[in-house]
């Protein structure tokens, strides 16, 4: 998982595009209604981000823990952990 797209789930990303370009379409006909269901999606969106990155989280400690405490597997993962931070870190 070292894409940044990793993070989101493709149906997930394709809904989300999906509705956006709806609302986009219909902005003309009803700012006011298209303003609030922008609000909405983009809600859910961090709502769907969020929970992938603390699934990710998860399963990193999960790795760490299964790895045990030798030196070289809490080398790979504090490799994991700073891969994962870079990925945080740039979106």
């Amino acid at each position: 998982m070292t894409a940044l797209a990793a993070l989101w789930n493709d149906n997930d990303r394709q809904r989300i595009r999906g509705r956006w370009q709806e609302l986009q379409m219909r902005f003309l006909d009803d700012p006011h209604l298209v303003a609030g269901e922008a609000e909405r999606l983009v809600q859910e969106a961090v709502s769907a981000l969020s929970a992938s990155l603390d699934a990710r989280r998860s399963q990193l400690h999960q790795q760490r823990a299964a790895r045990g405490l030798d030196t070289e597997n809490l080398r790979a993962s504090l490799r994991d952990y700073r891969e994962f931070l870079d990925r945080i870190l740039s979106l």
